[in-house]
């Protein structure tokens, strides 16, 4: 990667141990067999980017060789950690299931054109950013991107290269929700909550856990405001149920559930 990948800043951060299992991610690669990394620590093996009007900063979310991961928060940095065995479970994730040894950015737009030609539906997305996912094995470097690849997920949801990428950018964002919502402790107790509202409303179908944590942000007042992507058998990749969690100081927590994903046409 260029330079411009690299805008150095002194951070302040938070460091925790983010073990816990992945529910979104196997524990070992489809086929069985590790996938050799980088033997230098410091290199970055998993990076997520998002490009904003064409402007490139630090990754959003970079995991280490060591296990070590660091999310973007607003001007700062969170610090995590993965166990070895769930690094290794995230890459062959992104490569194996997610297809990166075949995925390619070209490809991707070309799907996504003739589904748009087919559809009657845009392909471009007004003042919508760009992501970049980039994977480092011992011996390969993948990079895929994609252009409003959420929006454009929703709207395109039969254009299965662009269903693979948006998954290995929702495995992403899950990493970084778990860390900026305090560590798996804390992700393991705001899931409990999502689950006991599900269950109210949908009985026992539907699961919620830490890995369908999605996003996570802080309110100036305190309230915290965290979002779960539950999908089940019959839904559509793209389209999950949304389930929110508003947590305020000094209030009961507030839970939202949107039965469908949501629609973008």
């Amino acid at each position: 990667m260029s330079g411009s990948f690299m805008t150095p800043k002194l951070l302040t951060v938070a460091v925790f141990s983010l073990v816990y299992s992945l529910s979104v991610l196997p524990v070992h690669g489809m086929g069985g067999e590790a996938i050799p990394l980088p033997s230098d620590p410091s290199v970055a093996v998993v990076e997520l980017w998002y490009v904003d009007r064409g402007e490139l900063r630090e990754p959003e979310v970079a995991v280490f060789a060591n296990g070590r991961v660091r999310v973007n928060v607003g001007d700062g940095s969170l610090w995590g950690e993965l166990e070895p065995e769930q690094v290794q479970s995230l890459v062959s994730s992104l490569i194996q299931r997610d297809d990166f040894k075949s995925l390619r950015t070209e490809k991707i737009q070309a799907d996504v054109e003739a589904e748009s030609a087919k559809t009657g539906l845009s392909c471009v997305i007004s003042n919508a950013g760009d992501t970049i996912i980039r994977v480092r094995t011992a011996t390969d470097l993948y990079r895929i991107d994609g252009h409003a690849v959420g929006l454009l997920a929703t709207r395109f949801p039969r254009c299965q290269s662009l269903q693979k990428l948006y998954s290995a950018q929702c495995r992403l964002e899950n990493v970084r929700a778990v860390i900026m919502v305090g560590g798996p402790e804390a992700a393991e107790r705001i899931a409990k909550l999502a689950q006991l509202q599900v269950q109210s409303h949908y009985g026992g179908s539907i699961e919620v856990n830490p890995g369908h944590l999605s996003m996570v942000r802080l309110l100036a007042d305190g309230t915290r405001f965290c979002q779960f992507l539950v999908r089940t058998a019959t839904d559509e990749p793209s389209s999950p149920r949304v389930i929110t969690v508003f947590e305020s100081p000094g209030e009961v927590p507030r839970i939202s559930i949107l039965p469908e994903g949501p629609t973008l046409r």
